[in-house]
């Protein structure tokens, strides 16, 4: 997925390309449904569906649906495998190979455009005919059908059946936006994983030389923000945002979450021991918050790994991330 761009920047040079969708999975195939490969003019391949045997079949599937503009469906059961067959992940995967051609350009502009701005949009593929599958965007949710927006409310693609047809629904899936509250080494080694795995990042501080560009130049913003008041105004935060608190003190920790619990943050975490954490709770309880609240607070942030330098908390920390992006923390 995320591959509008790319895509977008093929097509203004006029190019055909492949596009290889994964549209329907079971079991423990490599990828999920909306995992994607593009071949292109020059045979260069962007993205993966998961690699292995599957992948080199498909891939030689998209030569001639690149050339000949006639789409395919493959379906691979890799539940009865053997030792030779290198499909040892598994499960049941239905791959979708289409052409796009420069007629598609306005089609993944809109879609590129919309994903940068973390805008509302859904890719809706008509599988009637195989042979020619009909391919739109959406950015208009009051314009869809409720069984399409059920999908997007699932924020999972997936193949359903409307009104007759067999239509591939693929909601755009933002990848998140983590708010570093804090501009120290464990924040500067958490942003620049979270940014590696696709989340943007933004980072704040209340010195000026703990949130500089040049400190995070992965960062889409840097903040200095003193006694990091105005959090949630100067970061726009909302259901898309990650907000990973490690100041350097106690009561600024707790003013970070006292204002992130007032946002509607998909995800909340505050660095240190239970301690702490159970002090500020007690704390913040007599300003008024509710159990609900610390409900929200995954505290101490990161899974537990051991984790001891800035490089391993981050990687406990963005693990988690990950896992409340998939829907699983």
């Amino acid at each position: 997925m995320q591959l509008e761009n790319d895509i977008a920047q093929h097509l203004e040079q006029g190019e055909f390309l492949a596009l290889a969708t994964v549209i329907g999975r079971s079991g423990s195939a490599p990828r999920h449904a909306g995992a994607q490969m593009v071949v292109t003019r020059d045979f260069s391949v962007l993205g993966t569906i998961g690699g292995g045997q599957v992948e080199s079949d498909v891939l030689a599937a998209c030569l001639p649906v690149r050339k000949n503009g006639l789409a395919r469906i493959l379906h691979f059961d890799m539940t009865g495998f053997s030792p030779d067959a290198d499909m040892i992940c598994g499960g049941v995967v239905d791959i979708l190979i289409e052409r796009l051609t420069p007629g598609h350009l306005p089609l993944f502009r809109e879609a590129a455009a919309c994903r940068d701005r973390a805008a509302f949009g859904v890719w809706l593929v008509d599988l009637s005919d195989p042979a020619s599958p009909r391919r739109t965007f959406h950015t208009d949710a009051a314009s869809l059908p409720q069984a399409v927006l059920e999908q997007v409310r699932s924020n999972a693609a997936a193949c359903i059946d409307l009104d007759g047809k067999h239509v591939y629904v693929e909601p755009l899936m933002h990848q998140g936006v983590v708010v570093l509250c804090g501009g120290g080494h464990v924040s500067f080694a958490t942003g620049k994983l979270a940014h590696e795995v696709g989340f943007e990042v933004i980072a704040v501080d209340d010195r000026e030389e703990y949130a500089a560009p040049t400190r995070f130049p992965f960062a889409r913003a840097v903040h200095v923000l003193p006694e990091f008041r105005g959090l949630a105004e100067a970061c726009g935060i909302g259901p898309e945002h990650y907000i990973v608190i490690a100041t350097r003190g106690h009561s600024y920790d707790r003013e970070c979450l006292a204002q992130a619990m007032r946002t509607t943050a998909h995800y909340v975490g505050m660095i240190g021991s239970k301690r702490k954490r159970d002090g500020i709770f007690s704390f913040l309880r007599s300003e008024g918050f509710a159990e609900a609240d610390f409900g929200r607070v995954h505290s101490p942030i990161g899974l537990e790994i051991g984790a001891e330098t800035p490089e391993e908390i981050a990687v406990s920390i963005v693990a988690e991330l990950i896992a409340a992006r998939r829907g699983l923390a």
